[in-house]
């Protein structure tokens, strides 16, 4: 079956690559024609002066955006409910009218093609991501490499640290080590009590880039400690590092902090890689090859579009008067999320640069992918609901990154329709609208499980095999782990249907930082730390 696999998804990739450039490009000018109002509001505006839309964040949700993300799932659900109480019904011997047979099949044929909808549109857009990504990435990174910054602005480098003993001082010392000529390192201290403290103490003796401040009544988050460490940042240019990332080579900073040149550009956001899976953690592998997927394909092809890359909360940052004008959101499970639309609607550029890479540690354990996961999830939705009118009328934005942040945005809701679709296979089978012999009465409600359960799944896992394939360095060897993710999706379904229930019932739950392992490596000789699960 792997092998199957490998020669489906080489086949795959070879049909990619014979794409005819124009082609691409064709799609590229399709995209970018519908940005034309924007990048005309950015040149003749300055930075944040650009009449800032919404420089508070959201806290209450869109009655549009509800209606637009909730209505769909809300009438498949209503759909499902009356046909099994029908059915149920009909198991006690209860009567039951023939006109109320007849409209819960027409329900449920009409929730089918609207759960079909969810997973036909981000399908294409992640097979267009896929073929974006393969036909451009080569020449996106030569790019890249040869972009050269002639400006060296004070750059304040903010890492967040609560109860961090375990990783700090690695990242620490080697951000200290790169070779931007013209930066400092803020640790926030966010009232661990852990031997965090001890440890900032001692390097900021041996550490002359490096000072910390600490906040005695702290851990609510990392958006209230970085917005605590921004009131003592002397940079221009404000950017985030959780501590336990890594900087690839000592060039990071500089590949960052170049793309300020451009006037328009208000947000910058680098490659992240975990280096953490040769410790025997299959989720962790599995973690990878989602990471590689997400930002070898999903992250480039958005930029290289023109549409609209995320800023994912680390190896990334600001202009300081943006970040201090918008804030980072304390009320956002996501607020890298959250301040990625925000800057958008206001009329700022986020940028991706593919060359500007990092380690991280990729969670172990099926508690902390939960936990993060449902973090992320629930982020997501809570953006969606409060955003989605914002987005809609940005004057800035353009039709096509309108509509990719908006799908952007619902991601998360496709694990609901995604559960909802094989409710709705069976549905199908106990009302008889298949086929009437056993094997066909069979074969359907399977047939109807694999096409509503991995329809949405085959694009992003179309974007795994690429990214791994496009990063090289015999991670294609990783591709293995991608059958694991099948019952990680499956996870992914249930937690996403959890942080529905709970974002829409008020249930409260608060910021949580992913859980530390090992310790952080100190590399920054560019050399690669992991062994791929060797």
């Amino acid at each position: 079956m792997f092998e199957t696999i490998l020669i489906y998804d080489r086949c795959f990739i070879k049909i990619y690559i014979i794409i005819k450039f124009y082609t691409i490009r064709g799609w590229e000018e399709v995209f970018k024609s519908g940005r034309s109002g924007q990048t005309a509001a950015h040149s003749a505006q300055a930075p944040i002066e650009a009449g800032c839309e919404q420089r508070a964040a959201n806290s209450k949700k869109s009655l549009f955006g509800i209606i637009f993300y909730i209505f769909p799932i809300l009438f498949v659900s209503a759909t499902l409910c009356f046909a099994g109480g029908l059915i149920l019904m009909s198991l006690l011997s209860a009567p039951v009218a023939e006109n109320l047979v007849n409209m819960a099949k027409a329900g449920i044929i009409a929730s089918s093609f609207i759960t079909l909808s969810y997973f036909l549109v981000y399908t294409g857009r992640h097979l267009i991501f896929s073929a974006v990504a393969l036909n451009s990435y080569k020449r996106v990174l030569a790019e890249n490499n040869s972009e050269r910054g002639s400006e060296y602005p004070k750059v304040s480098v903010l890492i967040a640290a609560r109860n961090e003993g375990m990783v700090i001082e690695g990242a620490v010392r080697t951000i200290a080590e790169q070779n931007y000529p013209n930066f400092e390192i803020l640790v926030i201290d966010d009232a661990s009590t852990d031997e965090t403290p001890t440890i900032l103490k001692r390097l900021a003796k041996e550490v002359p880039k490096m000072k910390f401040v600490r906040r005695e009544n702290g851990g609510f988050g990392k958006p209230d400690a970085l917005n605590f460490g921004l009131k003592h940042a002397r940079g221009d240019i404000i950017l985030t590092f959780d501590a336990d990332y890594v900087p690839m080579d000592k060039g990071v900073l500089k590949r960052l902090v170049r793309w300020f040149e451009d006037p328009d550009c208000w947000a910058v956001q680098g490659f992240l890689v975990p280096y953490n899976t040769g410790n025997g953690s299959t989720i962790a592998k599995s973690v990878f090859c989602e990471r590689v997927g997400g930002y070898m394909v999903n992250q480039l092809a958005r930029q290289k579009l023109g549409l609209l890359p995320q800023y994912g909360g680390t190896v990334g940052g600001f202009r300081k008067d943006v970040i201090e004008k918008l804030g980072w959101n304390v009320k956002a499970l996501t607020e890298d999320t959250d301040l990625t639309v925000r800057v958008a609607v206001n009329g700022g550029k986020v940028v991706y640069d593919v060359s500007a890479r990092s380690w991280e540690q990729a969670v172990q354990n099926l508690r902390s992918y939960w936990r993060q996961r449902y973090r992320w999830a629930r982020g997501h939705m809570q953006c969606a609901l409060r955003y989605f009118l914002d987005v809609v009328r940005s004057k800035t934005m353009g039709t096509a990154q309108k509509i990719d942040t908006i799908l952007m945005l619902g991601i998360y809701f496709v694990g609901v329709m995604m559960a909802l679709g094989w409710l709705l296979s069976f549905a199908w089978w106990a009302y008889g609208l298949s086929w009437s012999s056993i094997f066909s009465t069979l074969y359907f409600p399977i047939l109807a499980f694999w096409t509503f359960g991995a329809l949405g799944n085959t694009a992003p896992f179309h974007e795994i095999v690429v990214g791994l394939k496009l990063y090289g360095n015999g991670v294609m060897r990783m591709s293995k782990y991608i059958l694991f993710l099948a019952p990680l999706f499956l996870v992914n379904t249930i937690i996403c249907c959890e942080a529905l229930l709970h974002e829409m019932t008020g249930f409260k739950s608060k910021w949580e930082k992913t859980e530390r392992y090992v310790g952080v490596l100190h590399n920054n000789n560019n050399s690669d730390p992991n062994p791929y699960g060797k």
